[in-house]
């Protein structure tokens, strides 16, 4: 069977086109009745379907130009109509002589049963002797009516026209307010691809070509997209980057796909684009801070673990060496409690520079964490290594300006040596680490290079920590005192209280490292109560003995001084065993009293409210400014050793003595000479005007027993 479709509209058309093929009918389709009818005048067919709006010819006009034709009349003719206005529009359509008249949309299967039976009707209704009439109508009638419903239906299509027309202007206006609302752009672009937003498009944006945009992609993608491009192929979520006008660099994620035209040639592009600028920097700072340090910017742990072991694996292969420095800042602990977090970053960031504006550029600086840095050289030999740390430890002998202020710092270094030392990753680390560590043992400020002795620290240290604590419950522990005196006058005006401790294992253990211990474990407040307490006891049995003492000065740590706890302890032990505070010196260091904390002052305070003089050990090492002397009232400097040692030979140190004798005498504070070991030292001390003198070239640390000998014999 063949038939014939007269519909406007392209996808009505179609989908009847493709329903009658699907059952093996033949088709002709027109999108207007004048040209359905041009075809009807050549060409025989067994049904016609027909819209009722059409250009040129409606279905009604098709239908009464065929029914007056005795050559086709006999066609079936059915009505297929969305524009239905009442039941006038069906009984015209039938007076026309249509078979059957159907209303848009219709189940498609219901649609071909109407036809089915349509056209099995055709074969007892219209075999008529020729000239047979079937109009109801007289012609003249017809026009009217015709006419009517014509105009009728177009009246209610333009109705509806206008109804979508709002409802499309409407929709657009959605859409503008969307788009303007979104942070996506719209596009569209030509056959050549030329671009141009439908939506406003990021500020700066001045391509004009999905080529551009394509070439601006991320280097691995541009070619895949230049392909899509090339096929006319669908696309989505490519980044592009460019520099805007004011040389900032901008993302965007760009989506599209292509426009065709009905006769399917491509027309262009049409897509949506948006700024992930922001987005791209937010995963490139997570990405940063996965392998770097936030506050130096330099490569953290995790960098460091994957990075050595690549320059281990290259030194194998080219039979080199490689040298890891393992950096802590001495004190920084200190200046962070004491200036606050603010400098002790500034600090980290200042220490940084230095140390890298030492290296060579290929020498890479790793942050571990805290005050800890390692540094990895390759291609090196030790002696560039004793070279780069020398220049390390000297750059760190500058103050360093932090808020305002003066702060001096040092810096410990430990060096292991691959493959000379380890030849894996965690040992050269582990190694450099314990060189370091040994540094600071050796007072700090230096560099050391592993040894194989070194091994043996972390065991001994521990064993020694924990020999402490057994010593305070077996008394290990004993006090020694050594004489301050004054050399004008050949009299001794004060003893220092040390404590000494005669390990069962390893004997007499040096005080510097007994010191170093406690302080770093939890034992340090403990060791001071046990000072204090002996102290006082030993000086009840020498007044009780009718002995005239000289001012003891006791040690009290840098910790005890920041606890609240101290007070209770100097007002109950001296009060204990009779003690008056004027007999006793609190002698702290000269870094103790570089924090400012509302406990220290507190406690200073409080020191000097009791009666007790203060004495401040190590002068002239930890660079404190006049203004803590004038703060904490200190009653009596003691110049450091290393000032001392080598009087005799170093004019640079005469004159550091010189001003400090100047400094104590405006500041009408007592001097003592630390670590006077010869006769030329105490000389150039006393022409210098520092007239007290405490060290070996008097006298040496003695026992109680020995005291109490002296003083037996000054007595008599």
């Amino acid at each position: 069977m063949k038939i014939l479709i007269a519909e406007d509209d392209d996808n009505s058309r179609q989908l009847l086109v493709d329903l009658f093929h699907s059952k093996g009918e033949e088709v002709a389709s027109f999108d207007n009745g004048l040209n359905a009818l041009a075809y009807l005048h050549a060409n025989p067919v067994d049904l016609i379907v027909s819209d009722i709006l059409m250009p040129e010819m409606d279905g009604y006009g098709l239908c009464r130009a065929v029914k007056q034709n005795i050559s086709m009349q006999h066609i079936p003719f059915v009505f297929y109509t969305a524009t239905y206005t009442s039941s006038q529009d069906e009984r015209f359509a039938m007076s026309l002589g249509a078979a059957a008249f159907l209303i848009k949309p219709m189940d498609l299967y219901a649609f071909l049963d109407v036809i089915a039976e349509v056209t099995k009707k055709d074969a007892k209704q219209h075999r008529a002797p020729k000239g047979r009439g079937l109009y109801r109508v007289a012609p003249v009638k017809f026009d009217k009516q015709h006419t009517d419903l014509v105009r009728a239906k177009l009246d209610k299509k333009i109705i509806e026209l206008n109804q979508e027309r709002q409802k499309l202007i409407e929709s657009e206006a959605r859409f503008r307010d969307f788009a303007e609302a979104s942070a996506d752009w719209f596009w569209e672009s030509d056959a050549v691809l030329n671009i141009h937003a439908l939506s406003g498009s990021p500020s700066g944006l001045s391509v004009c070509n999905l080529k551009d945009i394509a070439k601006a992609c991320q280097s691995h993608l541009a070619d895949d997209m230049l392909h899509v491009l090339h096929q006319r192929l669908p696309f989505s979520d490519f980044i592009v980057h460019f520099v805007d006008a004011n040389d900032q660099h901008m993302y965007l994620r760009v989506s599209g796909k292509p426009i065709f035209d009905e006769k399917l040639n491509f027309i262009g592009y049409r897509g949506v684009g948006k700024d992930v600028s922001e987005m791209i920097a937010l995963n490139r700072k997570v990405e940063f801070l996965a392998s770097h340090d936030e506050l130096t910017g330099l490569p953290n742990r995790n960098v460091f673990k994957t990075n050595l072991g690549l320059a281990l694996k290259k030194a194998e292969r080219n039979l080199e060496q490689v040298l890891l420095l393992y950096f802590d800042i001495d004190h920084f602990k200190l200046v962070n409690d004491t200036l606050g977090h603010e400098a002790g970053d500034q600090l980290l960031m200042m220490a940084t520079k230095r140390i890298v504006e030492c290296a060579r550029s290929s020498d890479v600086l790793y942050r571990m964490g805290g005050d800890e840095f390692v540094m990895v050289i390759e291609s090196a030999t030790p002696q560039d290594g004793h070279r780069i740390v020398r220049d390390i430890v000297k750059a760190f002998s500058l103050h360093f300006e932090i808020l305002g202020q003066r702060v001096y710092t040092s810096v410990s270094i430990g060096v292991s040596v691959y493959p000379d030392d380890a030849t894996d990753s965690q040992t050269l680390l582990t190694y450099a680490d314990l060189a370091m560590y040994r540094t600071k043992q050796n007072g700090r400020n230096s560099f050391e290079f592993y040894t194989p002795n070194m091994n043996f620290i972390p065991k001994q240290w521990m064993d020694m920590e924990h020999g402490m604590r057994l010593a305070l419950h077996k008394d290990e522990f004993h006090m020694v005192y050594q004489p301050q005196l004054d050399a004008e006058r050949n009299e001794v005006v004060g003893m220092e209280a040390l404590i000494r401790w005669t390990h069962p294992d390893h004997g007499l253990i040096a005080t510097n490292e007994l010191i170093r211990i406690a302080e770093q474990s939890s034992l340090i407040n403990n060791i001071d109560d046990w000072v204090l307490e002996e102290v006082c006891r030993q000086m009840r049995a020498w007044i009780d003995a009718g002995y005239e003492l000289p001012r003891v000065s006791v040690n009290m740590s840098a910790r005890h001084l920041r606890s609240d706890n101290l007070m209770h302890l100097l007002n109950n032990i001296p009060q204990h065993y009779g003690i008056d505070p004027r007999m006793l010196c609190i002698e702290i260091t000269e870094h103790a009293i570089l924090e400012e904390s509302t406990t220290v002052r507190n406690n200073m305070q409080a020191i000097k409210k009791a009666g007790f003089s203060i004495s401040l050990d190590d002068f002239g090492t930890g660079h404190s400014s006049l203004l803590y002397l004038k703060r904490w009232a200190v009653d009596e400097v003691k110049i450091d050793r290393t000032f001392v040692n080598d009087l005799v030979n170093s004019d640079e140190d005469r004159a550091i003595v010189r001003a400090m004798v100047a400094l104590a005498e405006a500041l009408d504070l007592d001097l003592v000479g630390e670590g006077v070991e010869n006769q030329h030292q105490a000389d150039i001390l006393l022409a210098s005007g520092c007239k007290v003198i405490q060290g070996y070239f008097y006298s040496k640390p003695v026992s109680p027993e020995q005291v109490t000998h002296w003083l037996r014999k000054n007595v008599n």
